[in-house]
């Protein structure tokens, strides 16, 4: 499962880590996050892009997924930004777990936010829409405006999600 950070910000180091138990790189199931820590006029913040699991998974539950992102979470001080596809509605046992690390979740549409709307693979059961893809912050911050991108311009089975905040 591929992550990336695209930035116009100075990338001031960069690492990666498994977040999941297996890290075989041809088995779908591996998870890998990955952070950048940028910088722009004395600003500084760290961003992770990951990709999750399924709660309650057998073989590589998301519960050990997040405990770990956690940990990652945590190396670095400061302002950091966690985004991706983290396989967890917003009304489930997983996203509770996100928000109990202390993690914020700055889109404000809750209920107009859907980033998948149909039956796509690991939601074959999917009849209504569900928001499974996020921007977390390790801090409250204001939120100026919150979307979902790529809706009709679709460029992937899900959705995008911008946020613009104050920092």
């Amino acid at each position: 499962e591929g992550v990336s950070v695209l930035t116009k910000w100075n990338i001031e180091k960069s690492n990666s880590r498994y977040i999941s138990i297996n890290n075989d790189v041809t088995m779908w199931k591996s998870r890998k996050a990955i952070k950048a820590t940028v910088s722009k006029n004395e600003k500084k913040m760290n961003i992770i892009s990951c990709h999750l699991g399924w709660f309650g998974d057998q073989e590589d539950p998301f519960e050990k997924q997040i405990v770990n992102l956690d940990k990652f979470i945590k190396e670095d001080e400061g302002l950091t930004f966690v985004l991706g596809d983290f396989n967890n509605p917003d009304d489930s046992e997983g996203y509770k777990l996100i928000k109990n690390i202390g993690l914020n979740d700055l889109y404000q549409n809750k209920y107009r936010g859907h980033t998948i709307i149909e039956n796509i693979a690991g939601w074959e059961d999917n009849k209504k829409g569900l928001r499974i893809d996020y921007i977390f912050a390790n801090e409250k911050l204001e939120v100026l405006d919150s979307k979902v991108i790529f809706d009709k311009e679709r460029v992937s089975d899900h959705f995008g999600v911008m946020v613009k905040v104050k920092i």
